[in-house]
């Protein structure tokens, strides 16, 4: 037969389970409600690096745009202010044309000026 002392040693126990099933359910709640909360956090952080990622390629189009203009300009401007280049037969022909030119002098009478 059972017996009262039996009946409430199982009270007991009922009563700790429920107790303990209720701070179980607050846990859980209390989980859930902080990960909506970091599920929502996420996702605004992942917009914010979205947003930046786009505003990077942006820039970064942005100077090599400027980057290439930039490139033109110099090449124009190269175009328009570059010497024409002497060729070397050119140089040794004028060395050769100014050694004639001196030799042809030193038959001249009076003193020789020296300019260069």
């Amino acid at each position: 037969m059972i017996s009262v002392e039996q009946i409430r040693l199982l009270e007991e126990r009922v009563l700790g389970v429920v107790s303990r099933l209720n701070e179980l359910r607050n846990e859980n709640r209390t989980l859930r409600e902080s990960l909506t909360e970091y599920q929502d956090r996420i996702a605004d952080l992942e917009g914010r690096v979205q947003t930046y990622t786009d505003s990077q390629t942006e820039i970064e189009q942005g100077i090599l745009h400027a980057l290439r203009q930039l490139d033109e300009l110099e090449d124009e401007v190269t175009d328009v202010y570059e010497e024409p280049e002497v060729e070397p037969e050119a140089e040794d022909e004028a060395e050769i044309e100014i050694e004639d030119d001196e030799e042809s002098e030193e038959g001249r009478t009076g003193p020789e000026l020296d300019i260069f």
